[in-house]
C-alpha cells in the first residue's frame, strides 16, 4: 500500500488537468455561442464589425488613455447620423506585474466614440468610500455649484477643471441625473461609456446604444461651445489646482508640471540653458533614472564579484559576474546614452521651427503611454523624436504645419518637439 502513496496525488493532478481543459472548451464554446448571438442582434440594429476599424480604435485608446492599459474586442459599429459608436468588451488592466495586475483587471461592455478634442476627465457614481480614497491620493473631484444633486451624485475628476464644468453643462447634467449608474471616461479624441464590470446582455444592446448614441451627441454638442486651449495654461491656474491637494502630492506633482510658461521661461535662457526638474522629467519617458541605476547597480555588483573571485582564482564565479556586468552595462548604457543626448539638446538645443511631416505609432508603450515617432523637416533636412501620451495626440493635429523644435546644428537629425514638454 505505500507504494502507491503517489496514485491519490498523481490520479488528482490528472482529473484536474482534464476537468480544466473540459471545463475551458465549454467556456469557450459559450463565449463563441454569446458572440454569434450578438453579431445577429447587432446585425439586426443596423451595427457592423470591421477588423480594420477595431485597429485605428486600439491605436486610439493607447494613445488617449496613457496610463491603465485599455483594450476592446468582439467589437461593433453604428452610425447615428454621422456621429460613429462603437460596442464591444472593454478590459481594463492597471499598468504593473504579476498577481497585482491580474487583480486590478476588468471587463465591460462598453461604448466607444472618436470625437472632437476633449479635456480628459473620468466621471463615475458618486461612492463614498471611493471619493475618500481618491482624496486622500491627491486626485481632484470637481463641484458643480449650480448643480448640487449632480456634485452629490456623481464624481467627476479631471485637471482641466474650468472645460471639464463647462463641458457638463445642463442637458449633459440632466441626461446622467436620468441615468446614475454609468461610468464615462474621455481623453483626446476617445470617449468610453460603461457600466463598471457589467457586461450587457443580447437583449440590452439596442437600449445601450441608444444610450451612447445620445449621451456622445450630447457631449459633442457641448464640447463645441468650449475654448480651443486648456485653462489650466499657466503657473497661476497650476498652483490654484495644486492648492486642492494634500502637500506632499501637490510637492510631487508641482515637480513635473510643465506649462506653457514654464516651456516660455525655459527657452528665454541662452544656451547652455539650465534645466530645470520638471523639464529634466521628459528625459525619463525614454530614459528613466531608475533604469540608469539598475544598470550601474548591476555593473558595479559584476566588477566588484568578478574581481573578488579573480583573486582567489575562482573562474566559475568569474563567469558568472561577467553576467552581472553584461545585464547591467547593455540597459545602463543605452538609457544613459539617451539621457545624455536628450539633455545635451535641452542645454544646448537652438530653437527653430520645422514642418511636421508624420506621426507614426512606435508599437511600444511606458508607464505614461503609447510611444510615438514624430518626422519633422527643416532646413538641415529630416529629423525625428520620440513623443508619448497626449503629446502624441497634439502632434497629429500639428501634421503639414509648422512647429517649434530644438535642435544641434552639428547632429541635426536628432530633435526634441517642444510642444511634447507640456504635459497641461
Amino acid at each position: 500500500m505505500t507504494d502507491l502513496f503517489w496514485f491519490g496525488p498523481v490520479a488528482g493532478g490528472v482529473v484536474g488537468m482534464i476537468a480544466g481543459v473540459i471545463g475551458g472548451a465549454i467556456a469557450e464554446r459559450r463565449a463563441a455561442a454569446r458572440r454569434e448571438v450578438f453579431a445577429t442582434e447587432a446585425s439586426r440594429l443596423g451595427a457592423q464589425s470591421s477588423a480594420a476599424d477595431d485597429a485605428e480604435l486600439q491605436e486610439n485608446l493607447s494613445r488617449d488613455f496613457p496610463g491603465d492599459w485599455r483594450g476592446m474586442s468582439d467589437v461593433v459599429h453604428k452610425d447615428f447620423g454621422g456621429l460613429p459608436v462603437s460596442i464591444g468588451q472593454l478590459t481594463i488592466r492597471s499598468v504593473g506585474a504579476g498577481s497585482e495586475a491580474q487583480d486590478r483587471t476588468s471587463t465591460q461592455t462598453a461604448a466607444y466614440s472618436h470625437v472632437a478634442n476633449f479635456p480628459q476627465f473620468g466621471l463615475k457614481p458618486s461612492q463614498a468610500l471611493l471619493k475618500t480614497a481618491l482624496r486622500l491620493a491627491g486626485s481632484l473631484a470637481i463641484s458643480v455649484p449650480d448643480d448640487p444633486e449632480f456634485t452629490n451624485r456623481f464624481m467627476l475628476i479631471g485637471m482641466d477643471i474650468a472645460r471639464t464644468r463647462a463641458l457638463f453643462n445642463a442637458p449633459v447634467r440632466a441626461w446622467l441625473k436620468a441615468h446614475p449608474d454609468l461610468t464615462v471616461e474621455a481623453a483626446g479624441t476617445s470617449v468610453l461609456l460603461y457600466r463598471d464590470k457589467r457586461k450587457i446582455e443580447p437583449t440590452e444592446l439596442a437600449a445601450f446604444l441608444r444610450e451612447a448614441g445620445e449621451l456622445f451627441r450630447l457631449l459633442e454638442q457641448a464640447q463645441r461651445a468650449l475654448p480651443a486651449q486648456p485653462s489650466v495654461s499657466s503657473k497661476q491656474d497650476a498652483e490654484a489646482f495644486l492648492a486642492n491637494m494634500p502637500a506632499a502630492v501637490a510637492a510631487k506633482v508641482r515637480g513635473r508640471i510643465v506649462t506653457q510658461e514654464h516651456l516660455r521661461e525655459f527657452l528665454r535662457q541662452d544656451p547652455p540653458r539650465k534645466v530645470p526638474a520638471n523639464i529634466a522629467h521628459h528625459c525619463d519617458h525614454f530614459a528613466p533614472l531608475i533604469g540608469i541605476a539598475f544598470g550601474a547597480a548591476f555593473a558595479a555588483a559584476g566588477l566588484f564579484f568578478g574581481a573578488v573571485s579573480l583573486l582567489k582564482g575562482e573562474w566559475g564565479g568569474v563567469a558568472f559576474a561577467m553576467v552581472f556586468l553584461i545585464i547591467g552595462s547593455v540597459p545602463g548604457f543605452f538609457f544613459g546614452r539617451t539621457r545624455l543626448r536628450m539633455m545635451r539638446l535641452l542645454r544646448h538645443g537652438r530653437l527653430t521651427t520645422a514642418t511636421v511631416e508624420k506621426v507614426e505609432s512606435t508599437g511600444s508603450t511606458t508607464d505614461s503611454g503609447a510611444i510615438y515617432n514624430v518626422v519633422v523637416r527643416h532646413v538641415p533636412g529630416e529629423a525625428s523624436c520620440k513623443i508619448v501620451g497626449s503629446a502624441a495626440q497634439r502632434a497629429q493635429s500639428m501634421v503639414g504645419k509648422p512647429a517649434e523644435i530644438l535642435h544641434l546644428p552639428a547632429d541635426p537629425q536628432r530633435i526634441i518637439l517642444v510642444d511634447a514638454l507640456v504635459n497641461v
